[in-house]
């Protein structure tokens, strides 16, 4: 039958295991990753998406001779494996105030596609990059410009959408920024 293995599990918690069987393993760790999201403080999620992103930055850097040898597959190296879909677990899982880190990765994504194609990419040439095929872009999407809503959905769909909690809000603000007023969400429309 089905049955829990005690010596696999980790309890983390900032308070007593006394209600829970001495073989599971406890932490008091304020600062964890776990299924490959950090869980902590500002400077612990910080680095760790800063790490992330240099474990992702190396891949970029290999695209630039895949480039010289075929363009199109490093262009769809780069779409589908290299750059946003690489660390899009990192923006739904941490709270919105830390795009920052997440805009690093995106320049790091824009200065691979300069590399691979031998283009200067202007801003207004960046962002028509970033639209969608369909769109007239090459589909590649920023991580931080996407990073609020990817945010908001994952604790949307976890439940976990309190409309008192203040990273939702934080990443509301930011969101509400981005779009158009007639797309404007609030905290109690995400909870509900």
């Amino acid at each position: 039958g089905i049955h829990i293995n005690l010596a696999k599990c980790e309890l983390f918690s900032h308070f007593g295991n006394s209600m829970f069987p001495s073989a599971v393993k406890f932490s008091y760790h304020p600062n964890l990753d776990i299924l490959g999201a950090p869980i902590g403080d500002y400077l612990h999620c910080s680095n760790f998406i800063a790490g992330k992103c240099a474990d992702a930055t190396k891949l970029l850097s290999s695209l630039v001779d895949v480039a010289a040898i075929d363009p199109h597959v490093a262009l769809s190296l780069l779409r589908l494996c290299g750059g946003y879909c690489r660390l899009v677990l990192l923006a739904r899982a941490t709270p919105s105030s830390l795009a920052g880190s997440l805009k690093l990765f995106d320049d790091e994504v824009r200065k691979c596609f300069s590399s691979c194609f031998a283009i200067d990419t202007t801003d207004p040439a960046w962002i028509q990059a970033q639209l969608s095929l369909g769109f007239g872009g090459f589909g590649l999407r920023s991580l931080s410009h996407h990073s609020c809503a990817a945010f908001i959905a994952s604790l949307s769909a976890s439940g976990c959408s309190n409309a008192d909690n203040p990273h939702l809000k934080h990443a509301i603000i930011q969101f509400n920024d981005q779009v158009s007023p007639s797309d404007v969400i609030t905290a109690e429309g995400v909870s509900s």
